[in-house]
């Protein structure tokens, strides 16, 4: 590393003058409880109702966080008139309805990633939103983490010119961490966790840094023997993009060592980027030594997960203040969508798969 004075980069959310938009939670389970309402509950957004199909649910989160409306039907969090905005944190499946109710109520939508299994069942979400004229917007929370929104910031400066390759690495055991907790084991049951309700952050926060449309993606997947998950849980993907960057993810949530890894690189035309750990970050410009890039990180890593998603949640308020879409946007998220299920096709039929033949499909 260089012993040059270190970049200061400013990833943290900026949170509009009126922030008191009022806030329906759909779906009291893990993300929830861990995640959303915790990092709400600090950052004082007002959330008036929480729904869950499971009473006990919906009743432990009003409890623990003060909420003052719980139903087991989602449709009576529509009717309340103090509600602006609906937040979907169910699974995919019940996620289309959901978004045509609260579309026809006039509520704005946030809801968890990815937004479908299919392009075709997210551009039906994104089309009821758009005739009913509600803003519909995406937690997609890697771009909030700190080392992957400080790459951002330094992309966009064209600190280190045009992105050319990014190489993003995640080994873990989300097959036996999330199998061994009863919150997340249904996840085991999905045939495309990998690739599409895991691979929809790689593959967003590719799109995010390239800032280029995504045209082909090629996926290989395996799996180990002993593994709970239905899913392949190891995965090599190569995106391609329409400005000549390409993206090489590599994943394996099967990992039988004591510690996993995470971490990126991302070769520019004038220099590179190293990011690790979600909060380490250095950069050097062509001819130079990495150095460190300060962050100003929280003491523990869950408040900066809980920040994350303050930082998700203040884009649709500054899209509402604004009067425009969100950054993340349903609309804008349909790349991302079309981009796993290209990945779905090609680790099916071992081929490269255009995103244009995902998108003209449907």
């Amino acid at each position: 590393m260089s012993s040059a004075p270190q970049l200061r980069i400013d990833w943290k959310p900026k949170l509009p003058e009126k922030t008191d938009f009022g806030i329906g939670v759909i779906g009291a389970g893990f993300v929830a409880m861990d995640y959303h309402l915790p990092g709400y509950a600090k950052a004082g957004f007002r959330v008036v109702a929480v729904a869950d199909v499971r009473e006990e649910a919906a009743l432990a989160a009003q409890s623990r966080f003060g909420i003052p409306h719980a139903f087991t039907d989602y449709r009576r969090i529509l009717d309340l008139p103090e509600i602006d905005i609906v937040d979907i944190l169910t699974p995919r499946p019940v996620r289309l309805q959901i978004v045509r109710d609260a579309a026809a109520a006039g509520k704005h939508i946030m809801s968890q990633k990815p937004l479908a299994s299919t392009y075709a069942e997210a551009k039906a979400m994104v089309e009821a939103t758009e005739a009913s004229g509600v803003r519909m917007g995406v937690h997609l929370h890697y771009r909030w983490l700190p080392a992957y929104r400080g790459a951002w910031v330094l992309l966009r400066q064209a600190y280190i010119g045009q992105p050319l390759l990014m190489t993003h690495r995640m080994v873990g055991n989300q097959d036996a961490v999330y199998y061994e907790d009863p919150r997340r084991r249904w996840n085991a049951e999905i045939d495309d966790f990998l690739l599409v309700e895991w691979g929809a952050h790689q593959m967003d926060f590719l799109r995010f840094w390239a800032a280029q449309r995504p045209v082909r993606v090629f996926a290989s997947t395996t799996r180990a023997v002993h593994q709970n998950f239905r899913s392949d849980m190891i995965a090599t993907v190569v995106a391609e993009f329409a400005g000549g960057a390409r993206g090489v993810l590599l994943m394996d949530q099967v990992q039988r060592a004591s510690e996993g890894l995470m971490d990126f690189r991302i070769e520019g035309s004038a220099g590179a980027i190293v990011g690790s750990n979600f909060v380490q970050l250095a950069v050097a410009r062509a001819g130079e030594t990495l150095r460190p890039v300060a962050l100003d990180i929280p003491p523990t890593f869950m408040e900066v997960v809980h920040l994350s998603y303050v930082g998700t949640m203040s884009e649709m308020f500054w899209a509402l203040v604004e009067g425009r879409d969100p950054a993340s946007s349903a609309r804008d998220h349909l790349h991302t969508v079309a981009m796993c299920e290209a990945a779905v096709i090609s680790a099916r039929e071992g081929r490269a798969v255009e995103i244009a033949e995902v998108e003209q499909s449907s």
